[in-house]
């Protein structure tokens, strides 16, 4: 019976965890670039009936070239043609082909959209593909300043950027919880083949496990809904910092350093009149770029994730009822079953609160040996999934890589809300088993029980 118990209360330890996590994965993304979305903004991008024109030239300009090129290689098999002259031919071709991409300018779709094109621009939100670096595999992920005062990064320790001065000693750096780095860690930065030529700070740690999620699977979305592929990629390996153009402009003089915006979004300038507007369109039109309506995005994704958490909030309260009920529940089966052996308790001269002290310590521990099997539990497939993770990784990329990426605090990790359920879990069992036997030895005849049990 003790065993049932012990596992009955492990398993509702177990499901309160579940909730709390499910409750927690609601509003994530809407929530961060909320701000970002208000008024007129727009994710920038080519148009995408233009960027399948420009991959279709390139898809037959590409079999022009290896059409032209065949039957040199079939000379040389045959030995018609010496390898040097086969070398000959390639760069002749290539100088050609080179040609005809520049004058059709078929390279334009790879680059980013210049935004600078467009007029009537408030704020720019970008993030930046770099040579600046932290290991010599990962990169640090510049943020415009727009961008940084704009984003609502939920933080587990330390300041958002946007939060904290920044000096010309070094550069302020927030990473994720659960990675090597501690608030207040100074570390070296590299720019190009330059090891260390920049100091960083780092000022604040991002919660992880808000958003765990994301950084696992991704959140890539349709036009309809906000895309933080798009918006900004990160990974539980990602450093953020402030693209600030006269830091960087004055050691980009002293090193080989490599900057271009990735992902671009922009907010329209305050008070605009709808002709200044259709000159913003119109202009975006003209360079082939499309513009997704983040208001609308935003609207549809918060609308979605609340029509989700509707739909889940009756599933939720009903488990957290089970939970508390069957907590009672298995307290007042562990009571009925010691009831005789209290009986005989009082017979011999111990009075009714102090078996039911003696009741509310044994369902006391019994929780908390629950509440160390349910941690077991929870560890091992934790554990699990991180060693899944990094074989991954492992294979896909390298070690070190997977070394950098994947950390076991990133899988397993007990928030303040769980503690806090424990706590009113173990509070709810306490109560129990001080009112149900209260009740129960009161109105019972101690004498006539343990006749009826022998």
């Amino acid at each position: 019976m003790t065993i049932l118990v012990l596992f009955q209360f492990a398993v509702i330890t177990l499901l309160i965890s579940m909730i709390l996590t499910k409750i927690s994965s609601y509003f994530v993304t809407s929530n961060l670039i909320k701000k970002v979305c208000e008024g007129d903004s727009y994710y920038i991008k080519y148009d995408i009936s233009y960027s399948i024109e420009k991959d279709d030239r390139i898809y037959e300009l590409s079999n022009d070239y290896e059409a032209e090129i065949q039957p040199y290689l079939d000379k040389l098999n045959n030995q018609e043609i010496t390898q040097e002259e086969l070398e000959k031919k390639y760069k002749e071709l290539d100088k050609k082909y080179d040609k005809i991409f520049k004058e059709e300018n078929l390279d334009e779709c790879s680059a980013p959209p210049d935004i600078s094109k467009l007029p009537y621009v408030g704020k720019i939100y970008a993030y930046y593909d770099s040579t600046l670096t932290y290991t010599p595999d990962d990169l640090i992920t510049l943020l415009s300043t727009d961008y940084i005062n704009d984003l609502n990064f939920k933080m587990q320790s330390g300041n958002w950027l946007s939060d904290v001065e920044q000096t010309d000693d070094h550069l302020n750096l927030v990473a994720f919880s659960g990675s090597n780095y501690n608030v207040g860690d100074v570390i070296d930065i590299s720019m190009g083949d330059v090891d260390g030529a920049v100091k960083g700070k780092i000022v604040g740690l991002a919660d992880y496990s808000y958003y765990k999620e994301i950084c696992e699977h991704g959140a890539f979305e349709t036009d309809n809904y906000l895309s933080l592929d798009n918006m900004l990629q990160f990974n539980s390996a990602t450093i953020f910092a402030e693209y600030s153009p006269v830091f960087f402009e004055e050691k980009a003089k002293k090193y080989d350093f490599f900057l271009e915006p990735f992902g671009q979004s922009v907010k329209l300038k305050d008070n605009i009149t709808q002709e200044e507007k259709d000159e913003f369109f119109s202009a975006a039109t003209s360079n082939k770029y499309e513009c997704v309506d983040l208001k609308k995005a935003y609207q549809n994704t918060y609308i979605r994730d609340k029509k989700n958490f509707q739909n889940d909030i009756i599933f939720l309260i009903t488990a957290s009822l089970i939970a508390i009920i069957s907590l009672i529940g298995m307290t007042a089966l562990s009571v009925s079953k010691e009831i005789k052996t209290y009986s005989i308790y009082c017979l011999n001269g111990m009075t009714r609160k102090q078996c039911i002290g003696i009741n509310a310590v044994v369902i006391s521990l019994l929780v908390i040996i629950s509440t160390l099997i349910a941690f077991i539990v929870k560890f091992s497939y934790s554990y699990w999934c991180y060693i899944k993770r990094y074989i991954d990784l492992a294979a896909f990329y390298s070690k070190e890589h997977a070394k950098a990426v994947v950390k076991f605090s990133n899988y397993f990790s007990i928030g303040t809300s769980e503690a806090v359920a424990v706590i009113i879990l173990l509070c709810i069992a306490f109560i129990s088993a001080m009112i149900i036997p209260y009740f129960t030895l009161k109105r019972l005849d101690i004498i006539q029980n343990i006749k009826e049990n022998r």
